[in-house]
């Protein structure tokens, strides 16, 4: 139930180019395995269909599969959430603003929290609750605000460095994760999207 835009999972290269292909672009190729970067990036956008065999050249043998996604177009929103159970206790969604490359697929660089959209909260609270998850976590969605169409990313459980946008609003992630670490009772929490829209930070 939860919004993701198609895909394809390849292991070779001539899998790569027919995926491509079928998928149409534009389209995004990024690693399955995130501890590698794909050529030197993290993830690669392709606008038109002949950008692939430059962009693409060979297979690259640090990766085991690559996945070919169709590109939803507009902002990247990080989730910083915590949870206990599998019940919600609190999220904050921060636009990404700017990144360190220029088309969006570098380290965020400035965020401002944002009102989820619909999409984004209900893809969260099913994650959550599909996978009876207790501790804090980063989960990271596209958002076309033309369109409305919207995709996930990842689930990271752990935090980026886009948690501090969440502490800013009032969300106390790392004091939480300690706390549900540790076995403590979480706090009761009447509306766990509830906090502060427009607050600004930046990572220098």
């Amino acid at each position: 139930g939860v919004a993701l835009a198609q895909r394809r999972i390849v292991t070779d290269q001539a899998n790569l180019l027919d995926a491509v292909a079928e998928i149409g672009t534009p389209c995004v190729v990024k690693p399955v395995d995130a501890c590698h970067y794909l050529f030197d990036r993290k993830a690669i956008i392709l606008r038109e269909a002949d950008e692939a065999a430059a962009a693409l050249p060979y297979w690259p043998a640090e990766h085991a599969s690559l996945c070919v996604q169709r590109f939803v177009d507009g902002p990247r929103h990080d989730i910083s959430f915590a949870a206990h159970r599998g019940r919600l206790i609190g999220a904050v969604d921060c636009k990404v603003l700017q990144t360190d490359r220029q088309d969006g697929t570098g380290y965020t660089t400035r965020l401002v929290s944002t009102r989820p959209h619909p999409e984004v909260a209900r893809g969260v609270e099913a994650i959550v609750r599909a996978l009876n998850y207790t501790g804090v976590g980063d989960i990271e969605f596209m958002v076309d605000e033309r369109s409305g169409d919207v995709s996930l990313i990842e689930l990271n459980p752990r935090l980026s460095a886009s948690f501090k946008s969440a502490e800013v609003c009032g969300l106390p992630v790392s004091r939480l994760m300690l706390q549900l670490g540790l076995g403590m009772a979480p706090p009761e929490v009447a509306d766990p999207w509830a906090y502060p829209v427009g607050r600004r930070t930046v990572w220098t």
